[in-house]
């Protein structure tokens, strides 16, 4: 009976989701302000694949206890959802982050961080719903525009600086690739990577999570319109780069900096992670700097 009662279970879900669209719920850690005289500022805190709500812990301890934090795992990570048959898209992310946040009452002046594939997220969000935030941060976004986008500044990128990007660029698409095509090696590679702390100590995939994974590389970051998007939006927004990260290209992130009025660049000292000191107290810098412009 119980066996049956899952089927039926497992048919509805996909029935709801894949066919009609409707998004799922994310799991959210929500840290309430300390005082409720006025109207708190809500942070809403996106991770990067293979993460979890822990990868924030650096940032919320440094925050204004006046701050309502939101925190999500995305859908196939952490405790949040992972079906086994979904694209995990920017697109279907951004539908469960927004549904979310409707669910707790997070509806307007948001500032939205994220990290890593989260910041892809975070992009594709704003794109949607922009009304309801007020700035975003953008941690180590991996912008991949694979020649897709020319941005009004690019006639003035050296071609030297312009040929170094789409080599490394190509290189990490090749390697992403490969990834996807041996499953079996991807789960001691990601063991390898954290060990070296090349992606945060929060970065982990397990069997259980390996689907979702492979999934996510393919739709959020293989396949993405950020670069673009970027550019055309009209909402500020700051992008962080690590000097040392293997799996950002700098390039784009200048571009797209200076494509776009409203953005902002800074770079610290740190790799792809965000738990390093320097770049934990960049990110709550950014995020006071909204918060207090709103004011």
């Amino acid at each position: 009976m119980s066996h049956q009662v899952s089927h039926v279970d497992t048919i509805l879900s996909r029935t709801l989701h894949n066919f009609l669209r409707f998004p799922y719920l994310l799991h959210a850690h929500i840290q309430e302000p300390a005082t409720k005289n006025k109207p708190a500022t809500t942070i809403v805190l996106l991770h990067g694949i293979g993460d979890n709500t822990d990868t924030w812990e650096p940032i919320v301890r440094r925050l204004p206890k006046s701050y309502r934090v939101i925190s999500l795992d995305l859908l196939g990570h952490g405790q949040s959802p992972a079906p086994q048959r979904q694209q995990y898209n920017v697109a279907v992310q951004a539908r469960a982050v927004a549904a979310t946040l409707f669910r707790k009452g997070a509806k307007k002046n948001l500032i939205v961080v994220g990290h890593s594939m989260g910041a892809l997220v975070a992009t594709e969000l704003a794109k949607r719903q922009s009304h309801s935030i007020r700035a975003m941060v953008l941690c180590s976004p991996p912008l991949y525009p694979q020649g897709e986008t020319r941005l009004p500044t690019e006639q003035k990128t050296p071609t030297s600086a312009k040929s170094r990007a789409a080599t490394q660029e190509k290189r990490l698409i090749a390697l992403y690739t490969y990834l996807i095509d041996n499953p079996d090696k991807l789960v001691s590679i990601a063991r390898r990577v954290r060990s070296l702390g090349l992606l945060g100590q929060e970065f982990s995939i397990d069997d259980t999570y390996l689907i979702p994974f492979i999934a996510s590389l393919r739709g959020s970051i293989i396949n993405q319109t950020a670069t673009r998007d970027l550019c055309g939006l009209h909402l500020p927004f700051t992008l962080i780069h690590g000097r040392y990260d293997p799996v950002v290209i700098r390039q784009y992130l200048r571009d797209v900096a200076t494509a776009n009025p409203q953005s902002r660049f800074r770079e610290v000292y740190a790799q792809h992670g965000i738990g390093a000191p320097h770049y934990a107290r960049t990110i709550v810098q950014e995020i006071n700097h909204y918060a207090a412009a709103s004011k």
